[in-house]
């Protein structure tokens, strides 16, 4: 089964660190964010450690097209298992897990000695 994680908010700090910690992990990796070249360049970078990822540009402060978002994120990755949420938004306190989804606090995969701040993980419930 296929895991994928949507780093939200990507950048070259903490965002491409959580993405390569997952990616080494073996999961695909989104990213997404307002920047298409920052973006691109995230995905060369993780792309050239064998790392599958893929960009999207997506304004995440715009709520009516994060259906969009996941559907797009879905047919190119696999089925959404994490959501790092390392963007700002005045929405992230009225953001509600999906149906079938568990929310959960996590800060880093496992045996990880990185601090990843501000992160917020939504996983795909069994």
């Amino acid at each position: 089964m296929s895991k994928t994680i949507v780093v939200c908010g990507y950048g070259p700090g903490i965002s491409h660190a959580t993405a390569e910690r997952f990616g080494g992990e073996g999961f695909a990796v989104a990213l997404v964010g307002r920047t298409a070249p920052k973006l691109a360049d995230g995905v060369t970078r993780l792309e050239a450690r064998g790392i599958r990822a893929a960009a999207f540009v997506h304004d995440l402060g715009e709520p009516a097209h994060a259906g969009a978002l996941a559907a797009q994120v879905r047919e190119r990755l696999g089925a959404i298992s994490v959501i790092h949420w390392n963007a700002y938004s005045s929405l992230t306190k009225n953001w509600r897990p999906g149906e079938g989804m568990r929310s959960c606090r996590c800060s880093e995969p496992a045996g990880s000695a990185s601090v990843v701040s501000k992160t917020f993980c939504t996983m795909a419930a069994s």
